[in-house]
Formats: structure tokens, sequence, C-alpha cells
């Protein structure tokens, strides 16, 4: 692969077959990883809501002051 270093990986789908591949390509470049979901899967649920909400704090922890946070918020 390269000189190429990842910082992160992000799944564009919410299928488990997706969301495994991008988890093994994270732990190979060691990198942090999240998945972003097509739909809304919160329909009337608050639990599920407030845990896509922890997680987007937690991702925002996670990449603060970083050379990929810069890039994103360009």
């Amino acid at each position: 692969m390269g000189a190429v270093k990842y910082q992160a990986i992000v799944v564009l789908h919410e299928k488990w077959d997706y969301v495994y591949n991008g988890s093994v390509i994270a732990k190979h470049f060691n990198v942090p990883s999240a998945v972003l979901l097509q739909l809304p899967p919160f329909y009337e649920s608050r639990k599920r809501i407030l845990n896509i909400l922890k997680a987007v704090l937690l991702w925002r922890e996670l990449i603060e002051d970083t050379p990929f946070k810069k890039e994103i918020l360009k």
C-alpha cells in the first residue's frame, strides 16, 4: 500500500458485511472507524436516537485537534 497513511475509515452503508470489512481495515491500519447510516434507524425509539447521539459525540471527541478534523471542517 505504499506510503499511504490513513487517519480514519468511514463506512457509508449499514449492511453488516460492509461494517465488518470497515472494521477489519481500520484494525489493519490501526485507525478509528465510523459507520454513516443511509436511513435514520431511530423511528419512534428514544433509546436508539440517544445511542446515535452518544456515538456522534464520541466520534467528535476522538477526532478532536487532529488533521482529520481540520480537513472535515474546511
